[in-house]
């Protein structure tokens, strides 16, 4: 799953520059009616910054998911290794919650609902 992650990330943060380098062509390509396209192309920018945010938590999520598992074979489930990676882990879900919630913020004030 790890490379799958890092794949989608880099694909994000490549629709992001293009927000950048050729923002008429995105435009061009999605529409939405009766919206602002250039408040559209800024709520499109902020949405993708988060998910590239939530990219990075996931990795380390992932990561420490492996080494989990990986001390877990090696008998050792019961470890203080073991309680900070679950911690770590806990800390990067808070964190793909408030990205979440960020998330959200973010279309309603794009869309303004």
């Amino acid at each position: 799953m790890i490379p799958l992650n890092l794949l989608v990330g880099a694909l994000l943060l490549g629709f992001l520059g293009l927000t950048f380098v050729a923002p008429d062509w995105v435009m061009e390509t999605i529409t939405l009616p009766g919206a602002d396209p250039a408040v559209l192309l800024q709520g499109m920018r902020i949405v993708l910054a988060l998910f590239i945010a939530s990219v990075g938590l996931t990795h380390v999520l992932l990561r420490q998911l492996g080494s989990l598992v990986a001390s877990v074979g090696l008998g050792e489930a019961f470890s203080v290794g073991n309680a900070v990676r679950l911690r770590t882990m806990a800390w990067m879900l808070v964190g793909l919650e408030l990205l979440k919630v960020a998330l959200g913020l973010a279309v309603a004030a794009t869309l303004r609902l």
